[in-house]
């Protein structure tokens, strides 16, 4: 990382093929209301696009922003990491391209919970004001946030996190272990905690993707497929007792026959469900239980499957 400079949060969007979403949020930054005593940077990492992503955001820049561009697609883990090594702040923020500050005051309150002692300083994820995922998106920060009143570890997300970047330095920054969906947040975010208190502050960012079944599904999928081998080694007794741990192949045999059945049952459970929330026929305690028991099922999927790779 380059030399500090006192005044300067530094903002990080890793960005893969997502260019007007990217601009997009360049533009609501622009309206941050950032202390006087402090500057705004923002390093947009174009991760390996192999397309125009790289020149749509050079044409767009604002003139505290610059793009860092990665010669191929290396994962949101590595991209954050590179934005974080060409930094220039004391403070590190973490966003990515598809989420945005929900109001002006979201880098004033990160940096107050920061100013106040904290290491880092994570918070909320909406959706985009309607519909089951928004709905969906809000009770899931609603668990994280009382996760972490009960002291738990690990909680929060790196879609929106900001971070002393000392305290960022010496846990070791982003680890190359998790180089596909899942997993990275945790594992910084409980490596964060032994530097210091991790603050969970109102400062909602909305995730403006437009979410699916499928493609929840197919993410837990991939977590369960790439990271939690990687997570169980790195935190092992963390990652028997928490909820994935729960849903692992590899932790519980008498799983496997579930997962392998799952393997073969899961698109058309995954089709109708999705059909399911579109036309919203199905009550919301309904539709919330389905969701994560498919996203569950998808997850000891991945695990099987990382099982037989290993096999």
């Amino acid at each position: 990382m380059s030399a500090t400079q006192p005044d300067i949060v530094s903002v990080v969007i890793p960005c893969y093929r997502d260019a007007p979403r990217a601009i997009a949020l360049l533009g609501v930054l622009s309206l941050q209301h950032v202390p006087p005593s402090w500057s705004l940077e923002t390093i947009v990492v174009d991760d390996g696009s192999g397309d125009d992503t790289a020149q749509l955001l050079l044409d767009a820049l604002p003139d505290y922003a610059r793009v860092l561009s990665l010669p191929t697609n290396q994962g949101r883990s590595v991209a954050r990491q590179a934005g974080a090594n060409a930094a220039n702040g004391r403070v590190l923020v973490f966003l990515d391209a598809d989420c945005e500050p929900r109001d002006p005051s979201f880098l004033a309150k990160h940096l107050a919970a920061l100013q106040g002692g904290a290491a880092a300083s994570t918070g909320p994820i909406e959706g985009t004001g309607q519909g089951f995922w928004h709905r969906y998106q809000i009770a899931v920060s609603a668990r994280r946030a009382a996760a972490h009143r009960r002291g738990e570890p690990g909680v929060g997300t790196t879609a929106n996190l900001a971070v002393d970047a000392a305290a960022f330095l010496a846990c070791g920054g982003f680890s190359r272990n998790f180089t596909r969906y899942g997993f990275e947040d945790t594992d910084l975010l409980l490596r964060l905690g032994r530097h210091g208190h991790i603050e969970w502050s109102d400062a909602p960012v909305r995730h403006m993707d437009e979410l699916s079944m499928a493609s929840v599904a197919r993410r837990m999928r991939e977590a369960g497929r790439y990271g939690a081998g990687p997570m169980h080694a790195k935190h092992p007794e963390f990652y028997r007792h928490s909820r994935f741990g729960r849903c692992d192949a590899a932790l519980n045999p008498w799983l496997r026959p579930v997962g392998l059945l799952a393997r073969y049952t899961l698109a058309p459970a995954i089709r109708g469900t999705d059909a399911a929330l579109r036309s919203g026929w199905l009550p919301w305690t309904v539709s919330r239980h389905v969701v994560s028991a498919l996203s569950g099922l998808s997850f000891l999927v991945g695990t099987c499957e990382a099982q037989g790779q290993a096999e």
